[in-house]
């Protein structure tokens, strides 16, 4: 860690939902944004996971 970054913070708002269809699908969607921080780059994002059960 170098001294620039070393009272750096970041505050991330991280946002999403849960989709449950049947007792065998699960699709989760979710988007973290950096809303404050000091010293430290703001990083955007999404994140998507399907989960299917197959008996």
């Amino acid at each position: 860690m170098n001294d620039k970054n070393k009272n750096g913070y970041r505050l991330t708002l991280n946002v999403g939902m849960t989709i449950e269809r049947a007792k065998n699908f699960i699709l989760v969607l979710n988007a973290p944004f950096d809303i404050a921080g000091k010293s430290t780059e703001k990083i955007y994002g999404a994140g998507f996971a399907l989960t299917i059960l197959i008996n």
